[in-house]
């Protein structure tokens, strides 16, 4: 793993030799398999030869990521302990499932199958050794079938019928021999034998679909509908029998995205009506949303969709359940929601009238919950105005029983219609209604969450002034109001708030630090100037004061000769923190000192200097971390910067703040190992899944909305010691999909392509990245389906699937990098 981390593929491969073969567990061999196929392909074929299982994974490796001469190589070895027949069977084999239009494998399949009349095999036996017989016999020859018409040498007919005649009254092997003749192209034949399928095997639902694809490649539209209805049909007499089979949403979604993109589902839409209307009867909403999403999904217009989906519902026993299940679902556009929440209030306003005594109770509760949903819709929908109007409709016992969730939502109205001041001052006048602060504080969060962050300090501001007011005089009251009036632009009236927290809150001294930091951390360094003299000398030994005082002299020009010749004493002070002292050298070269300092350090001499930058060179020396770091701020070239940034990530991996600018140069010279290795302490601690406060699609609807959110604080929000904004977390989860693609680690490219979307909110970004998501799903489903393709290199002639030519993709198309925009490296 350390090998691998570093990038270092032919030092995995020396620690690998040391371990036998088949140790560790599937990903460590799945790893070894990669690197012996890239860089020692004839070992891995060598080791795949043996006959166990072990050697057996490792076959199977090679047939699904190797080349066909590879493939071959492999039957070769493996079948020097086996009979001729295994070995021409299985070249004939790896052929067709890599489509090799050679003389050998056509010369594999004949010598396998024999060419032999029926009374010559009856006069002399076939030699088993040399030649297929018996049931397998029809096996290859369906094969061979599909050999000869996929390279042209010969008629398909010939042979394909071959599993017929082992088995005429299968149903699986018409299906088998149609599925052939559909994909092929040859509609008459593939209808003939889903005719044949279906006289063996009447009710099966998928082959009327296929039947009826068939037709309409043939431009049999009429007949194509007709099978169409029967595909409906079938599925109805499951929902009337006993029970419906497995395959049965299945078979019900297959037909109706057919039916969609061919634009005939309204063609048919009675006969799914008729259908579902009958699974609602008969089973409620027992995995309905499946049924409905298909449907929605087909359905040309989602104004009449909706309609209807409504009308369906009023077949089932309780209607509002099957709606409450939808309603919210990410499958209906929101615009599309209100008559169904319309729908579902009237339902529950009318079991409140009905109920009574404890049912009554719980119907107001259920009630009231979802005048909420809709509020909360109206207010993602931007219906400010009529979202006001149902807040003002609810009863003063819904208000107090749903206050922490009516309140946020109420003062986001307000914000939105120009009414936030004059609500707030209605807090004021009448503190009886007032809301208790932690509700408000939420509401605060879920004002900056929205992209209003001017509402949000309004809120707060208000908070934290009447805290003070009723003398809950606590330091985080006073920072915040401070804070806001900071933002505001207000400092002189922060500054006497927290001259006032330094005199009557705590002990002496204990809340100068903080005062100086909020300072400092929005840059009025002159007034946090005061702040750090009297905290310098409440502890004059404390060289972390000395430093921030002489950096906010410097910043603000005030007595800088004296703030500079302090830094130089810190930074060459032996008894203060090694840390303390690169942040003084690191302020010295800032400040433009005149004069070369010497700190008793070389690296810290280097971080002084006036220079911009440092000499790769100069600083590329063990545990010299930042100038290592500094050094590759200004390095021109990528390799300079990885071998600067991995060198000091070497020296002390415990730090983490050269990972990200380490992962994307290593990445983008396509040090992929390496790269992902350096990313993969941040990933164990989800650093990406935490950033995203997307928990449902209303909340992400709010925030695709909002796409110029900034990622500052809101005060009284505490800092997370290793957040990256928003932005450019999108853009590393997107660095890491690409590397994962490269690495064909396909899942993990597709779940941070996920998060990539659901971070990034620039629509042309969005746009790339579901793409992108587009081409790796199809690659994940071709990778599984050719897994069910592909041969198995077994002891045995038999195979537990159809083994048919690999599936490729049509075209080729390069992964498009999502345009980078909003974030630095």
């Amino acid at each position: 793993a350390a090998y691998q981390s570093a990038g270092d593929p032919e030092g995995e491969l020396r620690a690998f030799a040391g371990m036998p073969f088949g140790t560790g567990g599937r990903e460590q061999q799945m790893r070894l398999y990669q690197l012996l196929l890239t860089r020692k392909p004839n070992e891995l074929v060598q080791r795949a030869s043996y006959w166990t299982s072990v050697g057996q994974d490792a076959a199977d490796y090679v047939v699904a990521n190797g080349s066909p001469e590879l493939a071959h190589s492999l039957v070769s070895l493996r079948g020097r302990t086996r009979t001729l027949v295994w070995s021409k069977s299985y070249d004939a084999l790896v052929g067709l499932y890599f489509a090799e239009r050679t003389p050998e494998v056509n010369a594999a399949f004949l010598s396998v199958l024999g060419d032999n009349t029926v009374a010559e095999r009856l006069a002399k036996p076939v030699d088993r050794a040399q030649q297929l017989a018996g049931n397998i016999w029809f096996y290859y020859g369906s094969r061979y079938g599909e050999y000869s018409g996929l390279t042209k040498q010969g008629s398909p007919e010939d042979f394909l019928p071959a599993m017929l005649e082992q088995s005429p009254g299968s149903a699986s092997g018409y299906l088998t021999v149609a599925d052939y003749y559909s994909d092929s192209g040859d509609t008459a034949h593939a209808i003939a034998d889903y005719d044949h399928t279906l006289e063996l095997a009447p009710g099966r639902a998928d082959v009327h679909d296929r039947l009826a694809l068939a037709y309409f490649k043939r431009g049999a539209r009429t007949e194509a509908i007709a099978q169409w209805k029967q595909v409906f049909s079938t599925l109805g007499q499951q929902v009337n029998s006993m029970r419906v089979s497995e395959s049965f949403w299945a078979d019900f979604s297959r037909a109706c995205e057919n039916l969609r993109s061919r634009k005939l589902f309204n063609a048919l839409k009675p006969d799914v009506d008729t259908l579902l209307r009958a699974y609602l009867r008969r089973n409620g909403n027992y995995r309905l949303n499946a049924l409905l999403h298909s449907v929605y999904a087909a359905s040309e217009d989602p104004a009449a969709a909706t309609g209807w989906l409504q009308d369906l519902a009023s077949a089932a026993d309780d209607p509002t359940t099957v709606l409450a299940d939808v309603v919210e679902a990410s499958w209906i556009p929101l615009a599309q929601r209100a008559p169904i929440y319309q729908r579902i209030l009237q339902a529950k306003q009318d079991g409140v009238s009905k109920a009574e005594g404890l049912q009554k109770e719980s119907a107001q509760q259920a009630l009231r919950s979802w005048q909420v949903r809709w509020i909360k819709y109206l207010v993602v929908t931007r219906q400010y105005a009529v979202a006001g109007d149902a807040i003002a409709a609810l009863s003063m016992e819904t208000r107090t029983a749903e206050a922490a969730a009516i309140v946020p939502l109420e003062l986001q109205v307000a914000a939105q219609t120009g009414t936030l001041d004059a609500k707030i001052e209605s807090y004021r006048s009448d503190p009886e209604t007032t809301p208790a602060a932690d509700v408000l504080r939420l509401a605060a969060r879920q004002l900056a969450d929205f992209g209003d962050k001017h509402s949000a300090r309004k809120v707060l501001e208000f908070v934290f002034a009447r805290e003070l007011d009723d003398h809950k005089l606590d330091a985080a009251n006073f920072l915040g109001l401070a804070e806001i009036r900071i933002a505001a632009g207000d400092a002189p009236g922060a500054v006497a708030l927290l001259r006032r927290l330094v005199v009557v809150v705590g002990n002496p001294f204990e809340n100068l630090d903080p005062a100086a930091a909020l300072l400092e951390k929005t840059g009025h360094n002159a007034e946090a100037i005061e702040f750090l003299e009297q905290l310098v000398k409440s502890a004059p030994w404390d060289a972390a004061y000395r430093l921030r005082l002489a950096k906010a002299k410097v910043a603000v020009g005030r007595d800088v000769d004296s703030a500079q010749n302090s830094l130089s004493a810190i930074a060459s002070g032996a008894d203060s923190p090694y840390s303390v002292r690169t942040q003084a050298a690191l302020a010295l070269a800032l400040a433009g000192s005149r004069h070369p300092v010497e700190t008793g350090s070389v690296e810290l001499n280097l971080l002084a200097a006036r220079d911009s930058g440092i000499v790769a060179s100069a600083a590329d020396r063990p545990f010299f971390y930042d100038a290592r770091l500094k050094a590759a701020q200004s390095a021109g070239d990528a390799h300079v910067k990885v071998q600067l940034l991995g060198n000091a990530l070497a020296d002390t991996p415990a730090r983490d703040d050269v990972r990200i600018p380490l992962f994307q140069a290593a990445a983008g010279l396509h040090s992929d190992e390496f790269a992902r290795g350096v990313i993969e302490p941040l990933l164990r601690r989800q650093f990406l899944s935490s950033i995203p406060r997307v928990v449902s699609r209303q909340e992400e609807m709010i925030g695709e909305a909002n796409n110029d959110v900034a990622d500052e604080n809101v005060p009284g929000q505490m800092d997370d010691p290793f957040k990256l904004p928003t932005a450019q977390q999108a853009q590393v989860a997107t660095t890491l999909s690409e590397l994962m693609i490269r690495l064909d680690h396909l899942d993990e490219a597709l779940r941070y392509l996920r998060v990539a979307r659901q971070l990034d909110k620039a629509p042309a970004r969005r746009k790339e990245i579901g793409s992108m998501i587009t081409d790796v799903s199809d690659r994940l489903r071709r990778q599984q389906l050719n897994a069910a393709r592909q041969p198995i290199l077994h002891e045995a002639l038999e195979q537990d699937r159809l083994v048919r030519p690999k599936l490729v993709a049509r075209l080729a198309r390069p992964v498009k990098t999502p345009v980078k925009g909003g974030t630095s490296q």
